[in-house]
């Protein structure tokens, strides 16, 4: 299943909840989802607690950024269905989010996605990874 960039955006987002909604009506799984954090608190291409509401009873939504770039988003509603959840998130720009996420979840976006949703893990690395060998 693909997003068809091809398509205008809106076009693109209903056509992708329309392909995901026959995948779990069929009886489609999910059972792992990885998830990035953004130092913003953004998870998922949602960015604003509206983006968050205006999921609602969709798998897919058009998000669109005044300063682009415009991107279509899974959402709430498609999270609920993954059977195991992890948000995998690096670098020390990171600390504060995370922690914020961890300790009041409704105070980020990406905290607003996935609460309450069990099987939700975040794993965290501060520094960069060593590539030295």
């Amino acid at each position: 299943m693909r997003v068809h960039t091809e398509l205008p955006l809106e076009a693109a987002a209903d056509r992708y909840n329309a392909t995901l909604s026959r995948f779990f009506q069929q009886g489609g799984r999910i059972t792992f989802g990885l998830l990035g954090l953004g130092a913003d608190g953004h998870a998922a291409s949602l960015f604003s607690r509206q983006d968050v509401a205006r999921g609602a009873s969709r798998y897919a939504i058009a998000v669109r950024r005044e300063n682009g770039p415009d991107r279509v988003s899974v959402t709430r509603d498609l999270l609920l269905k993954v059977e195991s959840l992890v948000f995998f998130v690096a670098g020390q720009d990171k600390v504060e989010t995370v922690e914020k996420t961890l300790r009041d979840p409704e105070s980020t976006i990406a905290g607003q996605a996935v609460c309450g949703i069990p099987q939700t893990e975040l794993w965290y690395a501060r520094g960069s990874p060593d590539r030295s060998g």
